[in-house]
This record gives C-alpha cells, sequence and structure tokens, in this order.
C-alpha cells in the first residue's frame, strides 16, 4: 500500500469523528476528567483533530479507532 492511498484512507476515516457532540466525546474518552480537562480537549478536538490526535495516549487513539470502525460497520 503506497503512502498516498494510506494517507487517504486515515483522512476519510478521520471524517468519522465529526459525528461526536461535546456530550458523546466526553464519555467516549474522558467520562472519569474533570470538566475543565475536558473542556480544553474538546476546543483542540474542533480547531485541529490532527493535533488533538497527537496529544491522545494509545489507548485514546485505539478508542477513536473503534468508533470510527463501528461507524463504518466494521
Amino acid at each position: 500500500m503506497t503512502t498516498l492511498v494510506t494517507m487517504l484512507q486515515a483522512t476519510d476515516d478521520l471524517k468519522y469523528l465529526n459525528r461526536l457532540n461535546k456530550a458523546d466525546f466526553c464519555m467516549l474518552l474522558f467520562y472519569k476528567s474533570e470538566q475543565t480537562y475536558v473542556d480544553r480537549k474538546w476546543e483542540l478536538f474542533q480547531e485541529d483533530k490532527l493535533a488533538f490526535i497527537w496529544s491522545c495516549s494509545q489507548d485514546k487513539i485505539q478508542i477513536l479507532v473503534d468508533f470510527i470502525n463501528d461507524c463504518k460497520g466494521n
């Protein structure tokens, strides 16, 4: 698989993250976190999805991958 194909697939998959509203985002990723922390993460998520992903631990990225796969019906 070429880098181009990989990048196109990744960017297509990231579009599913736009389905998350703030309440779902909080429950999915930060249900035990302080509200001020969640608010900062939500703001970053809204402004720059890639920067948000870069800020995540591997377990949070796995949660996002599972969410995307659920959206895709995989």
